[in-house]
């Protein structure tokens, strides 16, 4: 049997596309993609479950991302082939990159940490956490099971960094000064906002609010002496988040 019918066999309902491009991904890894038993079969489907119904142009640029090294990672997994899991949730991220500029075709740039900025993350966020949301680890897992203020403060935390991928790319792109595209309809909710110095203590209670929320803080953002957040601070925000 050739390597390509071996491939087919394991993966019987993936493309011939799919299956050449996702060999060019375990190749790199020195990884074998048509050979083994029921392991190996439950490791590749998962890879075509995870691309299932995506364009081929986007699982070829994710596995492109892997290979350069674009994709970040930790010095221990750089050379291993990413999980299933892994690979699925940068599919996701560029999904969700791709999606955004389609739908931002009529829309206006926003600075980071300036009024339309800051209604266009708090409407994010009021949207609730992402239902695709990455598992949290067996440790996470466990601490969240006991239940209690500790385990809530450990979903919470899960949440904030795991729940808000398009949040936390917006929140990556003003840690470099690169602000975002707000569609129109939000622009009437500006005077919503206003200015809140990074020093100050309502500054502080807005931190609070998120952590309480499990939303993701606010990114470093150098020399921003002040972020625009809703009117009122956190004790005034449930009318805000009524209209928003």
């Amino acid at each position: 049997m050739t390597k390509a019918n071996v491939v087919a066999t394991i993966v019987p309902k993936a493309s011939t596309e799919i299956r050449d491009i996702l060999s060019m991904l375990f190749a790199n890894y020195d990884t074998p993609f048509g050979q083994g038993g029921e392991s190996t079969r439950a490791k590749v489907q998962a890879y075509v479950w995870a691309v299932e119904g995506k364009p081929l142009d986007l699982v070829e640029r994710v596995v492109k991302d892997f290979v350069t090294g674009k994709v970040d990672r930790s010095a221990s997994k750089r050379s291993k082939l990413p999980t299933s899991e892994e690979f699925a949730a940068q599919i996701r991220i560029r999904e969700a990159e791709s999606g955004e500029v389609q739908a931002m075709a009529s829309s206006s740039y926003a600075p980071p940490a300036g009024p339309l900025w800051g209604v266009k993350v708090i409407a994010m966020l009021l949207k609730g956490p992402d239902k695709d949301m990455l598992r949290p680890s067996a440790f996470m897992a466990a601490e969240i099971a006991k239940g209690g203020v500790s385990g809530e403060r450990y979903r919470l935390q899960h949440q904030a960094n795991n729940g808000f991928r398009r949040v936390n790319l917006i929140f990556q792109a003003a840690a470099d000064a690169r602000g975002c595209l707000v569609e129109e309809k939000l622009h009437a909710h500006i005077a919503l906002m206003e200015p809140v110095p990074v020093t100050g203590d309502v500054f502080a209670a807005w931190r609070d609010e998120f952590a309480r929320r499990g939303w993701p803080w606010l990114p470093d953002m150098g020399k921003q002496r002040v972020v625009y957040l809703p009117k009122g601070g956190p004790a005034g925000f449930a009318s805000i988040e009524a209209e928003l």
